[in-house]
């Protein structure tokens, strides 16, 4: 792996993973038409500190709601009514992540067997412009009241479902979170803020069960240097992207994306049928 190598893969999937907008699409584009190919396979160290940049770009951008769960959780062991009280919210919010995130472990059954589905640049293209079409749907629904005070058990299952797309590259997990949220009838910002959230588990989930991938292939220690710039470069993508999304929640639409992924997706097609 190049120092470039490292810039280009946590640029894209900082920007990816976080946007809606396909982090594993682009990944897959990278590897089947600009020589990327193999590059992960033998860096798969490189892959965990990417989306560990990604991770703590969340928490950071989200440390407020991240402390609130905390002292929730804590809250329901305290002795203190006031306090069981204050933190109700919060453990609501916690639960309605539980909830959501529960479908994940059906992924693991499956996990190795789609990984086929990153050399097919046909699904990849096709799933794009599917994923820009279950967004522009979403888009068009009514904007929504519900946030954790009275979102429901089903509203949160119903993320969760949708987001198992999300291990299929040309799906973004963000943008299904957004779309499901949306259809949900979600407030837009709070769409926002509980599809962010379900990363943190999902990104911990992957990131052990590629390292301990990684440990048993063996880790280029040689290469350190350029994970670490890796990391960096996709904490900051990230980051910047949660921004951007946070802003289009409170002022702006998502429609944008819609565009960009149904382009991305006839590039893809295009990009096949010459390759």
């Amino acid at each position: 792996m190049t120092y470039i190598e490292a810039l280009v893969l946590g640029l894209v999937l900082g920007l990816g993973e976080i946007l809606p907008v396909s982090g594993t699409g682009h990944l897959a584009i990278l590897q089947n038409f600009f020589g990327f190919s193999g590059l992960l396979e033998d860096h798969l160290l490189a892959l965990v500190f990417i989306r560990s940049g990604v991770l703590a770009a969340v928490i950071v951008a989200c440390w407020p709601v991240c402390k609130d769960l905390a002292r929730g959780f804590f809250s329901a062991f305290d002795t203190n009514r006031s306090v069981r009280t204050s933190g109700r919210p919060a453990r609501r919010l916690l639960m309605l992540l539980v909830l959501a995130s529960l479908p994940l472990l059906l992924l693991l059954a499956v996990r190795t067997r789609v990984q086929v589905l990153y050399h097919n640049t046909f699904f990849v293209g096709f799933a794009f412009i599917a994923s820009g079409l279950m967004l522009f749907a979403a888009n068009r629904v009514r904007r929504g009241v519900r946030t954790e005070k009275n979102a429901s058990i089903w509203d949160a299952l119903a993320v969760g479902l949708l987001q198992l797309l999300a291990i299929l590259p040309g799906f973004s997990r963000t943008g299904l979170g957004l779309s499901a949220g949306l259809q949900r009838r979600f407030d837009r910002e709070f769409a926002v803020q509980f599809a962010l959230l379900l990363y943190l588990p999902a990104c911990f989930g992957s990131n052990l069960l590629t390292l301990v991938q990684a440990v048993q292939l063996g880790i280029d220690w040689h290469s350190l240097l350029k994970y670490i710039l890796a990391f960096l470069i996709a904490g900051l993508a990230a980051y910047g992207s949660i921004r951007l999304l946070k802003h289009l929640a409170q002022r702006g639409s998502f429609g944008g994306f819609c565009y960009y992924c149904w382009g991305a997706g006839l590039v893809t097609l295009a990009l096949s049928l010459v390759a």
